[in-house]
């Protein structure tokens, strides 16, 4: 049997060890696939004008730049180092997410500063929560630190 969360001493329910059954390489290229994928993500940006994966203060563009070939270079991790890529993910999806909550959350505090009534949540926003989260639960998930097969 699969001890999912061994370092509590808890035997899973037969839903949670198929779950962690699931073949970790294939957890593993799927991570590595999203992190190959980062050019994309910076062409959809900058050349279709749709950011869905992430979100930088205005005049930082070169952090933007940075952040992505981050990423790229984080997926090479991925073939090597099995363990710190999935840390590096469980990172780069906390501190996406806290761009992301940042960027939506200081427009509405100086709103009543400013004279546009925009909203600071839109679709771009809600498919990049979705993204980010969705990456982060299941990285946690398929992290080699929090279960043993």
């Amino acid at each position: 049997m699969v001890t999912a969360f061994w370092f509590l001493n808890e035997t899973p329910t037969d839903h949670q060890a198929a779950y962690y059954k699931m073949d970790e390489v294939d957890n593993i290229r799927i991570m590595q696939n999203y992190y190959f994928l980062s050019p994309l993500f910076l062409l959809a940006d900058k050349a279709l004008g749709f950011n869905v994966r992430v979100t930088m203060p205005a005049g930082f563009e070169a952090l933007e730049y940075l952040y992505y070939l981050t990423c790229f270079a984080g997926a090479f991790l991925f073939y090597k180092y099995k363990t710190a890529a999935s840390l590096f993910c469980l990172a780069e999806c906390a501190i996406n997410l806290l761009l992301l909550i940042l960027s939506v959350f200081l427009p509405i505090v100086t709103l009543g500063n400013t004279e546009s009534s925009a909203s600071p949540f839109g679709m771009a926003e809600l498919t990049h929560f979705l993204l980010a989260g969705s990456l982060m639960i299941f990285c946690f998930h398929s992290n080699p630190l929090f279960h043993r097969s």
